[in-house]
């Protein structure tokens, strides 16, 4: 009952619908998986190859029979950029601890793009037909996001180039750092380093300056989080407090199983043991819904201006006018639980009541 109205608003109000972009990647699948080419430079291999259109670095096309990594996907992946710098100890922070654990669980259900944006707070300066960056950490930090975009440009497909940074943030971006790190994805780091000591790493940090200065809102601080082209607080708050979660509740199609397990694991944490809403504060108040089909009523306390959004979704949604105990007036008196419904920025906090036991 509630639950339903909270997930659904939970993407209502945190994502707004991309319209209006100019980037072919934006056309979705169809341009995608074109060819070799634009699988690669829209990050999107690994997913043409988990729908049947992998593509060989010589043809234009080419069909897997890998059952294994077979995944129906009936709507676009959900695209995640991070706008970070190398030296960012809270960037970092995020890549470690919530993105590249929410990648690994997520990484074959092919619902999640990750785009890294290895730039932050940089400034460049033109320097005749080329670019001179300074680094809020010092020139080591203007290296470091060179290598980061040069990777990115040469290993392709975020299955190789995200394990890479994410080895590369932990050790830290030296030269023997990556060395090592490209290593481990099997990959010669030899034009790597030549672009990063070059002016192709120049001109590919230009294009890493020229996306981070297009973003609007300007970004205010690192990280700083992108949903679909978009930026809010809602975004920003779920994304770093339950990547899997807001991910999943963002992606328009059917869930896969990794969406499931999450939202197994956020029911079962430890949840309150004693009602927590007989007495709201304002500005919320008391608000009821009875759940005929599952026999359970629950009460809540609720900002008055966010009923008509749960209203659309539970129409059995009323606000308390009289007692302060609607459940109990309606013979719903054998309190259950204390669960907490949503994730990251929208969450609610509601008592559960069983119908009285019949003499």
């Amino acid at each position: 009952m509630l639950l339903r109205a909270l997930l659904t608003f939970t993407v209502t109000m945190g994502v707004a619908l991309a319209s209006g972009h100019t980037n072919p990647c934006d056309q979705g699948s169809g341009y995608w998986c074109r060819s070799y080419e634009s699988a690669v430079q829209c990050g999107m291999v690994a997913w043409c190859k988990l729908n049947k259109l992998e593509h060989e670095a010589h043809q234009e096309t080419a069909n897997v029979d890998n059952k294994d990594e077979e995944v129906q996907l009936d709507a676009a992946p959900v695209e995640v950029t991070l706008y970070f710098e190398s030296y960012c100890p809270g960037c970092k922070s995020w890549l470690q601890n919530t993105a590249y654990p929410a990648y690994q669980r997520m990484a074959s259900s092919g619902i999640l793009k990750l785009n890294l944006v290895p730039y932050g707070n940089a400034q460049e300066r033109p320097y005749g037909s080329s670019y001179t960056f300074y680094c809020q950490h010092g020139a080591a930090e203007c290296y470091g996001n060179k290598i980061e975009s040069c990777a990115i440009h040469y290993m392709g497909d975020q299955s190789a180039w995200f394990p890479f940074i994410h080895c590369l943030e932990y050790y830290g971006p030296t030269d023997t750092n990556a060395q090592y790190c490209a290593s481990l994805q099997k990959f010669d780091y030899t034009p790597i380093r030549t672009c990063a000591n070059g002016e192709e790493g120049t001109q590919l940090e230009h294009q890493m300056a020229l996306k981070t200065n297009a973003l609007n809102p300007r970004h205010a601080y690192v990280p700083w989080l992108t949903m679909n082209g978009y930026h809010t607080d809602a975004i920003q708050n779920g994304l770093q407090s339950n990547m899997i979660a807001y991910v999943c509740a963002t992606y328009t199609g059917t869930k896969p199983a990794v969406c499931n397990q999450v939202e197994a694991e956020i029911r079962t944490k430890a949840e309150p043991t004693t009602p927590c809403c007989h007495t709201c504060t304002e500005p919320k108040k008391k608000y009821y819904s009875i759940d005929k089909a599952h026999g359970m009523c629950g009460e809540c306390c609720m900002d008055p201006k966010y009923f008509w959004i749960y209203k659309v979704f539970e129409p059995s949604l009323t606000k308390d006018n009289s007692t302060n105990t609607p459940c109990a007036d309606r013979k719903y008196t054998v309190y259950t639980s204390t669960p907490t419904h949503g994730f990251g920025p929208v969450k609610m906090t509601l008592d559960l009541y069983d119908p009285t036991p019949k003499k």
